[in-house]
């Protein structure tokens, strides 16, 4: 999922980094493209539930797959690789979002059983099928990877026959996008990476735009599917809509007709293209105010952005409550980096690492505007909410009402009504006086006297998955078992002092299938394991039936739409858990057994030598089974693995040709800066920027969160230094005041004084 809205956010604020695939005018703006890296589950779950009409079989499912990658590959047109990547075993801060998801779907599907429509479709078809299933260790991944398997085959053999294919089944730990994006940072860490390579990877998550951007690769795109509606775009120029103002040929389009109503006729297309190249200069823009600073690196700049794109929301953190995209987060984030870079002697991340006493800087301008932020917000909903009131149409009287005009009252009486019963009661009341107190006692269940050392733990766990997000971005997953065990995020004022927090992770090892399957599967979706395995999630009297609710709480939580909320789940014990599964496992026939193993990553190729550094550690797979090599083929099937892992860097590589410019100062100012609340976070940060960056007007009076520690473990280049044993009195590094550049320049001058008067 990524970070929700942030591609909505993309368009609008940089709109030329995105376009339609089969817009013949823009063709020569993209490049022949050498490697298509596929994304799987992208296309597995809306081949499974097509719009249109529903697939009758798993023959039809499996069909619906081929042909999506057949047009892929048809429009990308790939020279030298594509890489398919189905989700393996995921990390176990990704399971709590999964886990969330599937049970919430199993609610969503007791709900539409009730409905006529769903009754018709079942009568109409006996093939149903659960989206659950889509999961390592079921099954059907096993028969959807053998029949991936023969239709490469058969496509190597006819009109693929100059492409090499690498294929990673779900038998493989690692999120899709995580594993291709491993095989790219090593192909460019090696000696004879060329590194003008284009590449252009398919994915429906918005994360795949920091992931690449991550890369810090010079040309590489994305492609998915239109979700772009040009009809709600409209030019500051004419006021038409359908286009931006750099594509404005100055006048209004001429009616037609009568009935023409000058809306445009645009034709929408089934794939976009983001263009990263684009979306690069469009940053460099939106940075531009730094370049005057000696030590601007614009490859640093990028990593620092996706950093602060994560505390909108992620797939493994919960985002902070005072920073909302849909409010202006990303935009004041932005703001308020570019106002206080000359504070932080440096970026906030480093190498992958996160440098927290940094950071703290960043969330004490944050918490100086918290309060405010809140009040802002509840005033503004209020105001809407009166606005809506009063501009609601006034009811005709029954008499003098048309049949349509009936129906429309009516519905809007049900509406309202069932308005009234969902309404929830705000107990927090975010803005008014105690609302930090309320917050944690509602959303925590946390008494006043536990208030203190909760904080301090949630102010731990959440630093240390921001810390593991970025690592798990940049470098690859930095621990299999670390996760963030609370379903809310802590206030933004509650994370300074960060710097004294010392972060470690253990790398630790992924779950084996069944292990995952029973961390994130509803005991409705019990048939997805092998029958000795299921009375774990469906016998009452199972030792860890408590981890499947028959019931469970879902809090809207502020947001818009349903599917934003927080599904309110038990975390997963992992001790009890493998303790419970460890006797089932005996129970296994063999087939189940090969299918709770890790597999291989095969390289398909018809030549001997593809140009690209591998490690070839055989030619028979594990599922042999599964994998098998037609005689006579001309088909060459391999077990690969990646060459040994170098140290990724923020870098561009030497000898690389850029893309040609198409963002001046111009286009970069035609995206749309309004909506998404762009100048509310803004507005705050801006009215408090002119007091001391450690005030301590917003800090509340409490204990030292951290008095048994005596060093700062995160105010060094090291990133993570071990406690010094030597006493340190604890100070919270100064800003860096005036400008560095003057500072600079009178360094310069005292060295020439001293020389001189040697």
């Amino acid at each position: 999922m990524g970070v929700p809205t942030f591609f909505r956010w993309l368009t609008l604020r940089y709109p030329k980094c995105v376009v339609d695939a089969n817009d013949s005018s823009l063709a020569h703006d993209l490049p022949q493209f050498d490697c298509l890296y596929l994304d799987l589950n992208g296309i597995i779950h809306p081949c499974c539930h097509p719009e249109g009409k529903q697939p009758e079989s798993e023959f039809d499912i499996f069909q619906n797959i081929f042909v999506y990658i057949e047009d892929l590959t048809r429009l990308v047109k790939p020279k030298k690789l594509i890489y398919m990547a189905i989700d393996g075993v995921a990390p176990r801060a990704k399971m709590n979002q999964q886990r969330a998801r599937r049970f919430r779907k199993v609610l969503d599907e007791k709900e539409k059983v009730s409905s006529a429509n769903h009754e018709e479709a079942k009568e109409s078809s006996g093939f149903k099928f659960d989206t659950n299933e889509i999961t390592p260790g079921t099954p059907f991944m096993e028969r959807l990877a053998e029949a991936l398997h023969g239709f490469v085959m058969r496509k190597l053999e006819g009109d693929w026959k100059h492409l090499n294919i690498i294929f990673s089944d779900s038998n493989n730990p690692g999120e899709g996008e995580h594993k291709i994006l491993e095989f790219i940072r090593t192909q460019r860490a090696q000696p004879d990476h060329n590194p003008n390579i284009k590449h252009v990877i398919y994915g429906a998550d918005a994360d795949l735009i920091m992931l690449s951007l991550v890369t810090h690769e010079a040309h590489f795109y994305i492609i998915r599917e239109n979700v772009m509606d040009y009809r709600k775009v409209f030019c500051k120029i004419c006021g038409q809509p359908g286009h931006f103002e750099y594509d404005c040929k100055g006048s209004a389009r001429m009616r037609v007709d009568e009935n023409d109503t000058l809306q445009p006729v645009i034709a929408s297309a089934k794939f976009q293209f983001i263009r990263l190249p684009v979306l690069r200069q469009y940053l460099y823009y939106e940075f531009q105010e730094l370049c005057r600073y000696p030590i601007y690196d614009f490859e640093r700049v990028l990593d620092d952005f996706i950093f602060l794109c994560f505390f909108v929301g992620n797939d493994f953190l919960p985002h902070l409550p005072s920073l909302q995209i849909r409010d202006g987060a990303i935009d004041g984030l932005i703001y308020l980096y570019c106002k206080i870079f000359y504070k932080l002697g440096g970026y906030l991340t480093e190498n992958g690492k996160v440098v927290l006493y940094r950071v703290d800087i960043l969330f004490a301008e944050i918490a100086k505007v918290e309060d405010e932020y809140f009040k802002q917000k509840s005033e503004r909903e209020e105001y809407m909410k009166k606005r809506n009131q009063q501009n609601a149409p006034r009811k005709r009287k029954a008499e003098d009402a048309s049949e349509e005009d009936k129906n429309s009252m009516a519905a809007q009486k049900l509406l309202e009504e069932m308005e009234e019963e969902d309404a929830v009661v705000d107990n927090i009341r975010l803005g008014e006086e105690g609302w930090r107190l309320r917050y944690y006692q509602e959303k925590f269940e946390v008494s006043p006297e536990e208030f203190e050392s909760f904080r301090q733990k949630i102010h731990k766990s959440y630093m240390e998955g921001i810390s593991w997000v970025f690592q798990y971005y940049y470098d690859g997953c930095p621990s299999w078992g670390w996760y963030y065990p609370f379903h809310y995020a802590p206030f933004a004022s509650d994370l300074y002092n960060s710097h004294l927090i010392k972060i470690e992770f253990i790398q630790g090892s992924p779950f084996q299938p069944y292990a995952q399957l029973l961390a994130v599967l509803p005991p409705a979706s019990a048939k997805a394991l092998p029958e000795p395995i299921r009375p774990l999630l469906l016998d009452p009297n199972s030792e860890i039936i408590d981890f499947y609710p028959d019931s469970f709480k879902f809090d809207i939580n502020g947001k818009r739409f349903a599917w934003q909320g927080v599904v309110l789940l038990p975390f997963i014990d992992e001790k009890r858990l493998l303790a419970a599964l460890e006797p089932k496992l005996s129970l296994l026939n063999a087939q189940d057994t090969l299918r709770n193993t890790f597999g291989d990553t095969l390289l398909y190729t018809p030549k001997l030598h593809p140009e690209f550094t591998l490690i070839y550690t055989g030619t028979a797979p594990k599922f042999s089974e599964r994998y098998q090599v037609p005689v006579g083929s001309n088909v060459l099937l391999y077990v690969v693995t990646n060459p040994p892992k170098r140290p990724h860097s923020s870098q561009r590589l030497p000898g690389v040709v850029e893309s040609n410019p198409e963002v001046d100062e111009h286009v970069f100012r035609c995206g749309d800066r309004r909506q998404f609340g762009g100048f509310t976070l803004i507005n705050l940060v801006s009215r408090n920027l002119t007091q001391d960056v450690y005030s301590q007007s917003w800090k509340q009076q409490r204990a030292d969160p951290f008095a048994n520690v005596n060093a700062s473990y995160n105010n060094n280049r090291g990133v993570s230094m071990p406690v010094q044993e030597k006493k340190v009195q604890e100070q919270v590094p100064a800003p860096v005041k005036g400008d560095l550049v003057a500072n600079l320049k009178r360094l310069v001058e005292l060295l020439a004084q001293k020389k001189t008067s040697e």
